[in-house]
């Protein structure tokens, strides 16, 4: 009579080893993923805040020109003088015309 022979058996210990690799195959693939998009993330986001300084900065140099070209105004004396020269000249015709006029030639 003929023997037959039991199968062969896997240890369960190889089992848990590829069990444990497949594990750590994920977990470093997550990671992986996880930097990545961290990493992207944060390009928008330094993005986003060199946008919104580069338009306060030009917000800030337009604002800072505009008080110069003010006080270059202030320090020439030119609004002060043609307002005594119109002042001096002042017919009684329309006050609002002459203010109008007067607001024109100073621009």
């Amino acid at each position: 009579m003929i023997k037959e022979e039991a199968p062969v058996r896997t240890p369960i210990w190889k089992w848990i080893g590829a069990f444990g690799l497949v594990a750590l195959l994920f977990a470093a693939a997550g990671y992986g993923y996880y930097r990545y998009e961290a990493n992207a993330i944060r390009q928008v986001k330094y993005d986003d805040l060199k946008a919104i300084a580069d338009l306060k900065a030009n917000d800030i140099s337009a604002w800072r020109n505009d008080r110069l070209h003010d006080a270059s105004m202030n320090s020439t004396g030119r609004i002060r003088t043609d307002g005594l020269k119109w002042l001096r000249t002042y017919t009684g015709r329309s006050y609002a015309a002459d203010v109008e006029s007067f607001g024109q030639q100073a621009i």
